[in-house]
């Protein structure tokens, strides 16, 4: 009777046992399912990656909002650079810049089709040097996956193919400002401009040079080659190491802008600019510079002055023209 009682009790334990380790096994994969659908880490990790996105929203609106004070309600064609800065001073990197692009991309895309591109056709997104949507069936450019980099323009020699319609030039002027990054729809990121070759060749109704990308870290070679009534340059970033027929036969431009020490190539950089006047600052020690001011400040009144660091300045000068009025300034 004794041995038969402790067998019922075994029994009992066993079947306890048995339904305690189911219970626990239970338990153990509801909290495996929670976490894995609720993960703490994940969440943490999203929440920190919210808070980025909101102050960096918040960081480029108030850079705008500022800009617009400053600037009578207008952005300056520098906008997107001061926004990198400020970006930067928050500790935010280009690659910060780029995933809040992204993020909007398709609020951009409508901005487009506004400006009248065919998103339907083109479903690539401009960003001008303003920070503004750039209609983007006005240009010309050729992408790079690799580097993620743009190419404005194309050709060699003293012919290119142009990036940009001279018909598309209003008062003087291009309609908005040049694409500083382009969304790439085939590769679902933003390339950044860093070549412009030949861009605006033969632009007869440009007078104001568009702000040139400070992305534009090699070739401005041809830009305006041939723009007969182009003015008002505009400055050339720092790092741009070619030069060569930038401003050939802009015969209406009146003052040269600073030459940055990076760049190696000048050769006819300047050639027949004949109504240039003022200072010519040089601050680059080219290693080609043929015919860069030949046929330079040759028309009545001018007068052009060489300055700056270079070493060279007495070399580039010889490249003049017997009727050229230049001289180094003392």
């Amino acid at each position: 009777m004794e041995t038969k009682e402790r067998k019922n009790k075994k029994g009992i334990s066993l079947i306890v046992l048995v339904i305690t380790i189911i219970v626990i096994v239970i338990l153990a994969v509801a909290v495996i399912l929670t976490l894995s659908n609720n993960n703490p880490i994940e969440n943490a990790t999203n929440a920190v990656n919210a808070n980025d996105k909101a102050v960096l929203e918040e960081t480029i609106n108030l850079a705008k909002t500022n800009l617009y004070a400053q600037n009578n309600g207008e952005l300056p064609e520098d906008t997107i650079d001061k926004i990198r800065s400020e970006l930067n001073n928050q500790g935010f990197t280009d690659e910060k810049l780029r995933d809040y692009f992204l993020t909007y991309k398709d609020e951009f895309l409508e901005k487009a089709r506004i400006l009248g591109q065919d998103v339907e056709v083109n479903q690539d997104i401009g960003i001008g040097t303003d920070g503004e949507v750039v209609n983007l069936d006005l240009w010309k450019y050729s992408s790079n996956n690799t580097d993620k980099s743009i190419i404005l323009g194309s050709g060699s020699g003293s012919w290119g193919e142009p990036a940009y319609d001279n018909n598309n030039i209003v008062d003087g002027r291009i309609k908005g400002t040049v694409p500083q990054y382009i969304y790439i729809n085939e590769y679902n990121d933003f390339f950044t401009t860093t070549t412009m070759n030949y861009t605006f060749e033969s632009c007869e109704n440009l007078v104001y040079a568009p702000k040139i990308p400070t992305t534009v870290k090699g070739s401005l070679y041809g830009v305006f080659n041939r723009c007969h009534n182009l003015k008002y340059a505009s400055n050339i970033p720092y790092g741009v190491t070619s030069m060569s027929m930038t401003f050939y036969h802009c015969e209406s431009l009146l003052k040269a802008p600073e030459i940055p020490s990076p760049v190696t190539d000048m050769g006819i950089t300047f050639s027949s600019c004949s109504s240039l006047t003022g200072e010519l600052v040089i601050n680059a020690n080219p290693t080609s510079f043929d015919y860069c001011l030949s046929g330079v400040a040759t028309n009545p009144g001018t007068k052009l002055y060489l300055s700056g660091t270079s070493t060279m300045l007495n070399e580039i000068l010889a490249t003049k023209s017997s009727n050229s009025n230049i001289e180094i300034k003392q």
